[in-house]
């Protein structure tokens, strides 16, 4: 038997199945994903984000409009937001 790798509809693997029967509606694909969070677009396997770079911008994020909530005149919080960017 040859193993082989399955999608759902909406491209996420579900695995490889090697004697056993996939589940319903499972699509068969001819490699698997370099990462399981990858999605299958039809043709060809689309990396999954980078999870930490979103965590890295949301503590950037938090970090700021903290500083902005400590700062006593609105206008200073404009001008330092504005020389961050």
């Amino acid at each position: 038997m040859t193993q082989r790798f399955y999608v759902d509809a909406t491209g996420a693997y579900l695995g490889s199945f090697d004697g056993a029967p996939p589940p319903s509606g499972a699509i068969e694909v001819q490699t698997p994903p370099g990462n399981g969070a990858d999605r299958w677009n039809g043709s060809a396997w689309v990396p999954a984000p980078d999870p930490a770079r979103y965590v890295q911008a949301g503590a950037a994020r938090r970090a700021r409009r903290f500083r902005d909530a400590l700062d006593r005149n609105p206008l200073d919080a404009l001008v330092r937001r504005a020389q961050e960017t």
